[in-house]
């Protein structure tokens, strides 16, 4: 019997296409925008499931989110869940998470991690996709010093013509004060 080829679904093949273009900064489909935000509006439903169990995941990353070949997305590597009293540094005395995508508060370990900075790590997770890179780079000690001084640059100055809507929605789930950000993952997911 002859082995039969079939092609893959039109859902594949864009998602294949749209990562193996995430890093070109000539990317400005706007199918792949609401691509994105709808990866996120997932995540952050799954998110929002965990924060009503009270448990906040603590390291929101591209990395920790997995696109099943359905289009479904995963939240992966609760490995830092914070569950009630949980140290927010290591024994190294370094922040716990991810510091391109830690919310500001993470960085001195003097607040116990809430809904905020899932909302925020999560906001940054999507200035990457829509950039193409995350809100701070460097070594460690450079995004840990930048995070603690500066806002990222203005994701559509990163990715001119994103929506304007969208861009606000960005900038309030990734404020740097943690009370003007989203109060909960579903009003952010709302808002997306």
């Amino acid at each position: 019997a002859r082995a039969r080829l079939t092609r893959p679904p039109a859902d594949a093949l864009r998602l294949a296409r749209f990562r193996h273009r995430l890093d070109d900064p000539t990317l400005r489909s706007d199918s792949d925008v609401r691509l994105c935000v709808d990866w996120i509006v997932q995540a952050a439903a799954g998110v929002q499931a965990a924060h009503e169990a009270g448990v906040v995941h603590r390291d929101l990353k591209p990395s920790n989110l997995f696109v099943e070949r359905g289009g479904r997305v995963v939240v992966l590597d609760f490995g830092i869940v914070s569950v009630g009293e949980h140290p927010t540094v290591g024994s190294d005395g370094s922040p716990l998470g991810t510091p391109a995508y830690m919310a500001p508060e993470q960085v001195d370990g003097d607040r116990e991690p809430d809904v905020h900075c899932d909302v925020y790590s999560l906001a940054a997770t999507l200035y990457h996709l829509l950039t193409g890179r995350a809100p701070y780079s460097g070594t460690v000690p450079q995004v840990l010093a930048a995070l603690a001084r500066r806002e990222p640059a203005a994701a559509d100055r990163v990715r001119p013509g994103l929506p304007a809507d969208l861009v606000a929605v960005l900038e309030k789930g990734m404020a740097r004060a943690p009370e003007l950000r989203y109060g909960s993952m579903a009003e952010f997911r709302d808002e997306l």
